[in-house]
């Protein structure tokens, strides 16, 4: 008996040391470009976007190279943003949206970006209108990996191949 508890004890520690050390990933600084609630010409799904797709899933468009304050750094036009778009598809009311969780390096320099899906409960007055919610994340210049995103629970949502 003594010598169980023992055995126990030692698996036990082992194991909350692989957890505490071996199975960590690395935040990454990602920025929430668009967050929006009907993002028009966007499919359900995860896909690598641009500027001016960012600026059609808000139904406008981008007017060539407006000025830019003086004290602002122009964009590097050789190493465009990386910018992920993210849908789950027509909605059939109001209240449904994605929240940004965690963005984290994992593997060979990948990036997984984990989301949560809220939507509205039985007891919420909302719009009955069609919605099509999104979210874009600007990820840093070095996030050149594969990029896998998914939801809180791990459900995969979809991902992007690597840049080459």
């Amino acid at each position: 008996m003594m010598a169980m508890d023992m055995a126990i004890r030692v698996v036990t520690c082992v194991l909350l040391t692989l957890g505490i050390t071996g199975c960590s990933a690395a935040s990454i600084p990602v920025t929430e470009v668009l967050n929006h609630g009907h993002c028009s010409g966007l499919a359900a799904g995860v896909s690598e976007a641009n500027l001016d797709d960012v600026a059609r899933f808000r139904g406008r468009r981008m007017l060539g190279n407006a000025a830019l304050p003086p004290d602002t750094e122009p964009v590097n036009a050789s190493a465009p943003p990386r910018l992920i778009a993210i849908s789950r598809g027509e909605q059939p009311t109001a209240g449904y949206s994605l929240e940004l969780l965690s963005a984290q390096t994992v593997g060979e320099g990948d990036t997984r970006i984990r989301l949560r899906w809220r939507t509205p409960s039985a007891h919420d007055s909302v719009a009955q209108m069609i919605t099509h919610p999104c979210m874009v994340i600007g990820l840093p210049e070095d996030a050149t990996g594969k990029v896998l995103v998914e939801l809180e629970d791990g459900t995969a949502l979809g991902e992007i191949p690597a840049r080459p």
